[in-house]
């Protein structure tokens, strides 16, 4: 274009560019950043690192921390169990309701 002295219209048409305007954008970004500012850039978005929690370590098998965790552990799935249970029996109960 430069080179040929064509305009921005001769030059989209030339390459059947739909719109000058895009040309246009070439122009400014080849003059304003050179050949890398033509470079395609990335689209997605930029990754979130995930922060790493600093864990306890895991107390040694047999340890008195360790049977207390794993007591604590078992307690908690022994509470899950019996809310289970008694939504499941509440459900039974409640009389069935048809549309």
């Amino acid at each position: 274009m430069v080179q040929s002295c064509a305009s921005l219209m001769d030059t989209a048409a030339l390459f059947k560019i739909s719109s000058y305007a895009m040309v246009y954008s070439w122009q400014k970004q080849m003059e304003n950043g050179g050949l890398d500012a033509l470079e395609p850039r990335s689209k997605r978005r930029p990754s979130v690192k995930k922060k790493r929690t600093n864990k306890q370590p895991k107390p040694i098998e047999g340890s008195p921390e360790a049977l207390q965790a794993e007591i604590n552990c078992l307690r908690m799935e022994n509470e899950y169990l019996k809310k289970l249970n008694a939504l499941v029996q509440a459900k039974e109960k409640s009389p069935k309701k048809r549309k």
